[in-house]
């Protein structure tokens, strides 16, 4: 399910959750256009190699699971935004990590020789 569609599942109005699903969007963005200026890199390269990591270590489902814990307190809420905003700094670190590596290979050859096999879903994480 799309950002925008979760948006409209929970009955945020068109507008807002049109804004919302871009701005989204867009701080991946710069995620990879940081990493471009660091590596030097391509676009045509960084952006594959970003979303092939973001996907191979299951981004997306961590900060859901993130999103799942308790933030009733003040101190539960730091924390959980604490994690997110860490989670969300390692995908750009892993990927000058990959393209680090200078390997022709397609992308996702490169990620799978990095890690071995996929992570393995961690139960009650």
């Amino acid at each position: 399910m799309s950002l925008l569609d979760e948006a409209r599942e929970w009955g945020i109005p068109e507008t807002i959750a049109l804004a919302w699903a871009e701005l989204h969007r867009a701080f991946t963005l710069l995620d990879i256009a940081r990493v471009q200026q660091v590596t030097a890199k391509p676009l045509e390269v960084v952006a594959p190699t970003y979303f092939a990591v973001h996907n191979w270590f299951r981004i997306e489902e961590l900060l859901y699971r993130i999103d799942g814990l308790p933030s009733s307190t003040k101190w539960q809420a730091m924390a959980r935004a604490s994690l997110r905003e860490d989670l969300s700094a390692v995908v750009p670190e892993l990927t000058v990590a990959v393209l680090a590596r200078g390997s022709r290979s397609p992308v996702a050859d490169q990620v799978f020789r990095m890690g071995g096999t996929p992570p393995r879903q961690t139960p009650g994480l």
